[in-house]
């Protein structure tokens, strides 16, 4: 028995008339060939098939035209193949045959890089026949496939027609399919060309129309603005702006960028002033609104292609999520990185809901749209560094707003926002931890299930975690991070929570234990992703392993986390301690090594609490001739020197005494005169000459890790020698 096959077009001709004639010679003379045009781009390669004999091509393109497809096909295997995949009559009937054997959906061995059922390269479709064969007979069964490609799947009629809703005419469609049956067939194996990807439209909006047109609304940005409209010049093809009651010259400022401004009088709803933006914008006749803030900056590194895939794409998707990454600053490790849908079609049937932290509905059905990602573009939000919360009150503003929208209406959305406001604006962890017990009991008397919606479960209990630990409860902090590592094992958030509580409770093994199932386990993707979490979960791993004894590894786990995140690295008292019981000389030249990796200092209090007086002189001045800028391993190291008695290694910082100010100096060299060392008191200068302060040097900003001497930097077996 042949399957009935789908082939989806993208074009060129060429490529689509030659993978039509392969799948016909695969269907036999009385099998099934259908032709969709898979995207635009596609239809007239689609159309010109319509003479091949046997084969049927259906109208119009996407996914409305392969569920057209399925509809008029019988019952049976369907093939669902892109024209640039090279499938062979073996490798077909091996798929076939694991189909026969375990049912649900069979796709092959292939070079599609990311995928779980990636094999390695392979030369493109016209040479590839041959070594198919070769890497055939290497290729055996695999563990169940999490993520695949679809562009070669074998399913029965009714299982493709479930996938076919799910956009998988998308060329770049990576297949999340945890919750289903997938397995690769053995031996089974295809070349993917992925000339199907090249397939777009140039970048502008159909009819003359604007493709894309920026949505916003904003109130006394002045500061914040100019750097966003900067950020999305040659992305968008305009920007309407609603104001609500700017005093500054933000209305100026948006003008004078080429913006178009209107008024509306502030109502405390956010939504409701985006809604009015949203219509203005959509009276623009754009195709596509990108929905911003003052304080985002948009990152796109190739503005042209992103417009490209919008035009493209008409037809096929409804919007697109991007990653929205929280940042204290641009070159700032992000604290969190979630999926927002920033980009959908101006077509009215988008709103916002909810006075604050709102969000985006399709009133036809109410429900938050479910958007394919957009890789070509993240916004940083700069909103929530301490100095922006604090300037504009936003903090107090968002706890009035959601304790408002909670007491009017107390339902598990409105007591989730509420709690989340409480911990932002330092309130008391008891109130958000009842909040968001009562939001995991509504959802447990509704018997809302827990596999569908692992995303949000793990939000709540990390937060219920989190909270505990915050009010001196490790136990249930661990108990509650368990729950979310089981859960969603690629949650970092939860993951550093358990870390954290299990290191309180003197559990360092059980730390280990859960990165190394981490490491194994598949995992639903979390709410919330976190680079800063990762860094402190990599320290916490470090010190978990210095207090089990395994030092190699300990150092060498930190110089890892060290070089994510500097900032977010908290295991220097462990770093410190497990040194310590080394030798003199290694000690040192470990923390050396990490203390490079490090230009915010805050190893400073841990290593000097450690080391001997002579040893923290000598450590200082080594940490500044390699490189290291941190002002206050000068202060440091001239006042060990002094209470060890090294004039030597003194005379030898005098060099980098210019980093500190002229009431330090003067307080140094006063000890020096106390210490019967005149000499070195008048190295630092006199009260009435003292040394530059560092605001009289020109500029020598931190140096970044990347910007260290690369000497220190040897891995631990390189370094150290650790006794037995």
């Amino acid at each position: 028995m042949r399957p009935s096959i789908i082939v989806a077009a993208y074009g060129p001709d060429a490529v689509t008339l030659g993978a039509v004639r392969r799948a016909r010679a695969l269907a036999g003379r009385s099998g099934n060939v259908t032709v969709v045009a898979a995207l635009r781009p596609g239809a007239g390669a689609a159309a010109r098939c319509a003479g091949i004999p046997g084969t049927r091509v259906v109208p119009g393109f996407g996914s409305e035209a392969l569920l057209a497809a399925l509809e008029a096909t019988g019952p049976g295997p369907v093939l669902f193949l892109h024209d640039d995949v090279l499938l062979t009559g073996p490798n077909l009937d091996r798929m076939m045959a694991e189909l026969a054997r375990r049912g649900g959906f069979v796709v092959p061995w292939s070079n599609d890089v990311g995928m779980d059922h990636f094999c390695g390269p392979l030369p493109d479709s016209r040479q590839a026949a041959g070594r198919l064969r070769e890497r055939a007979a290497t290729l055996g069964a695999a563990p169940s496939p999490r993520v695949v490609r679809p562009s070669c799947l074998l399913a029965g009629r009714e299982d493709i027609v479930l996938l076919a809703g799910s956009h998988i005419v998308d060329p770049r469609l990576k297949l999340d399919l945890i919750d289903l049956a997938v397995t690769i067939a053995p031996r089974a194996v295809v070349a993917h060309d992925s000339t199907c990807t090249a397939s777009l439209l140039a970048p502008d909006g159909p009819d003359g129309r604007p493709l894309l047109v920026a949505s916003m609304i904003v109130r006394d940005e002045e500061r914040m603005l100019p750097g966003l409209l900067a950020s999305i010049e040659g992305l968008v093809d305009g920007t309407v702006i609603c104001d609500t009651g700017s005093t500054d010259r933000t209305v100026e400022a948006a003008r004078s960028m080429g913006a178009t401004v209107f008024h509306r009088e502030w109502r405390d709803d956010f939504s409701w002033a985006r809604n009015e933006s949203l219509i203005e914008a959509e009276a623009t006749g754009a195709w596509w609104l990108l929905t911003i803030d003052a304080d985002d900056r948009v990152v796109c590194p190739d503005p042209v292609e992103l417009r490209r895939m919008l035009a493209t794409y008409l037809g096929e998707y409804e919007g697109f999520g991007v990653a929205v990454e929280n940042r204290d600053d641009l070159d700032a490790v992000p604290s969190t990185v979630f999926t927002s849908c920033r980009i959908h079609r101006a077509t009215g049937r988008y709103r916002f809901v909810r006075p604050i932290h709102e969000a985006l509905v399709d009133i036809e059905t109410m429900e938050q749209p479910k958007p394919p990602f957009m890789a070509q573009l993240t916004v940083v939000h700069l909103g929530y560094h301490g100095d922006v919360m604090a300037g504009r009150g936003k903090a107090e503003r968002n706890l009035r707003l959601t304790r408002q929208m909670f007491e009017a209406d107390p339902s598990p959305k409105n007591a989730l926002e509420y709690a989340r406001s409480i911990k932002v604006s330092g309130g008391d962890r008891r109130d958000s931890s009842r909040l968001m017990a009562g939001v995991l009991a509504t959802f447990e008397e509704q018997h809302i299930p827990v596999e569908s919606n692992r995303g949000f479960f793990a939000y709540v209990l990390t937060s219920l975690a989190e909270d505990a630990l915050a009010l001196g409860d490790p136990g249930t902090a661990l108990h509650r991070a368990r729950q979310v590592v089981e859960l969603v094992p690629a949650d970092d958030l939860g993951a550093k929570v358990l870390a954290e509580a299990a290191l309180q409770l003197g559990k360092p093994q059980e730390v280990l234990d859960m990165q190394e199932r981490r490491r194994q386990a598949a995992s639903a993707t979390p709410t919330f992703r976190s680079d800063a979490a990762r860094a402190a979960l990599g320290a916490l791993e470090a010190a978990a392993l210095a207090r089990l004894g395994r030092l190699d590894d300990a150092f060498a786990t930190a110089m890892d986390a060290l070089s994510l995140s500097p900032a977010h690295f908290g295991a220097w008292p462990d770093m410190a301690a497990a040194a310590a019981t080394l030798p003199p000389e290694v000690c040192e030249r470990v923390l050396l090594a990490l203390a490079s990796r490090d230009p915010t200092g805050e190893f400073f209090p841990a290593v000097v609490g450690k080391l001997a007086p002579a040893n923290t002189a000598r450590f200082c001045l080594a940490y500044c001739t390699g490189g290291g800028m941190h002002p206050e391993a000068v202060r440091v190291g001239l006042m060990a020197a002094l209470l060890s008695g090294l004039p030597g290694v003194f005379r030898d910082l005098v060099p980098y005494a210019g980093r500190l100010d002229g009431e330090i100096l003067q307080r140094i060299a006063e000890r020096a005169q106390a210490k019967g060392h005149p000499e070195l008191a008048e190295l630092l200068g006199t009260p009435e000459a003292p040394l530059k302060a560092p605001d009289q040097m020109p500029e020598a900003p931190l140096k970044g890790p990347d910007q260290m001497p690369e000497a220190p930097l040897k891995g631990p077996d390189q370094i150290w020698p650790v006794p037995a």
